[in-house]
């Protein structure tokens, strides 16, 4: 007997090429083959839902109460249809294991990347601190091999942190090759070119706030995509969303997305601040890439499969795969996005994703109150 069966719904798993109605089981904490009238424990009618990948959130700020910036890991992501989300950087070396002590105990599963600064990011004050003539290698191995959930280097390139210092950026990325670390590389109001910035990066490397519309950006001053920026996807270089509450700018979107540069990841970039006085969540930045002419699965991609294989979790429906599964309702209902730190026109939005439920390794988490779950 299942201990959990799901019906009615309408799986979507990008991964998988599948966009079919069906049901999917549930025994322990593993995904199994099912049927709408197989026996189970628990059942939840999902009638007009999407059945998808557990959502991951790549871009979050999760040190809550070690940095100003931190929100509450399972608060933030499981009542939003998220199983499972990053750090970005909140934490170095110097204090990376407090944030890790947060972390463990959460119900939804957690990675992170190493800020190369060793205190992080930890206050809006003044940017993080960068000395590269005291970097320890050795003691970033250290915390690389005590710590497996850790996945990459950490650098903003932004003025108030770089100052336009070139170098320390190149220091960085080699730095990363020889531990053989990929970086996730903040490029949100910085001077430095960005087809030098592009130009280092290596398969596997993020780029983070895509579409921002600070100092150098994606685009030229005929507001078309630069040539690197399409050279460095076709070398697997990662383009993410990241947008925040300042992180994007419309203008810059609406230009990239005409052109065909749609993001790889779609992630929020929470802190206490986005999330707390503007209500980002993952579901409201997924409805808006499919008013701007995405097509459903290449949004549900971009939230599962992308970025659940970038940090080592499966991103499929399959049979024996850890059952991380988000129930999602897709309504009809206007949602107006507003641009906060430009005057750029908002994105009005047809339809808004509705999370109905959150499932992580097989234990039902969340559900709305207007989803059916019988026992």
């Amino acid at each position: 007997m299942l201990d959990l069966l799901i019906t009615n719904a309408r799986l979507i798993d990008p991964a998988a090429g599948v966009n079919a109605p069906g049901a999917i089981g549930i025994c322990g904490k593993r995904i199994v083959l099912a049927h709408q009238d197989d026996a189970a424990k628990s059942r939840i009618e999902a009638d007009g839902c999407l059945v998808t990948p557990g959502l991951v959130d790549f871009h979050m700020h999760l040190f809550d109460e070690g940095s100003e910036f931190g929100v509450p890991a399972d608060l933030a992501c499981i009542p939003s249809g998220v199983c499972a989300a990053v750090d970005a950087g909140s934490a170095g070396m110097s204090n990376y294991r407090s944030l890790r002590r947060n972390l463990l105990p959460c119900r939804v599963k957690t990675r992170s990347y190493l800020n190369i600064a060793p205190m992080g990011i930890t206050c809006r004050a003044y940017a993080e601190k960068i000395f590269p003539e005291r970097w320890d290698a050795d003691r970033l191995e250290d915390v690389f091999a005590d710590c497996p959930e850790l996945i990459g280097l950490k650098l903003r390139i932004s003025d108030d942190v770089l100052g336009g210092r070139r170098q320390l950026f190149f220091d960085v990325v080699s730095l990363a090759g020889k531990l053989g670390l990929p970086v996730n590389v903040h490029i949100a109001d910085t001077s430095l070119p960005m087809e030098e910035v592009l130009a280092r990066l290596r398969e596997g490397d993020v780029v983070s706030h895509l579409y921002h519309g600070r100092n150098e950006t994606i685009l030229d001053e005929k507001a078309r995509v630069k040539p690197c920026v399409w050279e460095a996807r076709k070398r697997g270089v990662l383009f993410d969303s990241a947008e925040g509450a300042g992180n994007i700018s419309y203008d810059v979107l609406r230009h990239a997305m005409a052109q065909g540069l749609a993001p790889d990841i779609i992630s929020t970039d929470i802190t206490n601040y986005s999330w707390n006085h503007h209500g980002l969540t993952l579901c409201r930045c997924m409805g808006k890439y499919l008013a701007l002419g995405m097509k459903l699965p290449d949004v549900l991609r971009c939230v599962t499969a992308t970025p659940a294989r970038k940090i080592g979790l499966s991103g499929a429906l399959k049979e024996g795969m850890p059952a991380d599964i988000s129930i999602l309702r897709l309504r009809r209902q206007e949602e107006r996005h507003d641009n906060f730190h430009t005057e750029a026109s908002p994105v009005i939005a047809a339809r808004r994703f509705i999370p109905m439920a959150t499932i992580v390794d097989g234990q039902l988490l969340y559900r709305a109150d207007d989803l059916r779950v019988n026992e």
